[in-house]
């Protein structure tokens, strides 16, 4: 039986982007220090348009994870700022 996790992976590989983030939503429930969840539904939130919530993920990424791996999330965070306006 796949995880919530692996469901959301294959999902996401689809470009089904509410069932990844759906998956990815349970996963964090359950588990709100996973910086790999955020990492994933922030990404599908990116591929389906919706900067403003990939941005929300992509900054709790930041509270989770060390300066060197957070910076290309500073990166793209930047980057959706930009487009978003």
């Amino acid at each position: 039986m796949p995880s919530a996790y692996e469901r959301g992976l294959a999902a996401l590989n689809q470009d089904n982007f509410d069932t990844a983030i759906a998956e990815f939503t349970t996963v964090i429930a359950d588990d709100p220090k996973n910086p790999f969840a955020y990492i994933r539904r922030g990404t599908a939130y990116e591929r389906k348009g919706d900067a403003a919530s990939a941005i929300g993920d992509y900054r709790q990424i930041l509270k989770l994870v060390d300066a060197d791996t957070g910076a290309e999330y500073v990166a793209k965070i930047r980057k959706l700022e930009r487009t978003k306006k």
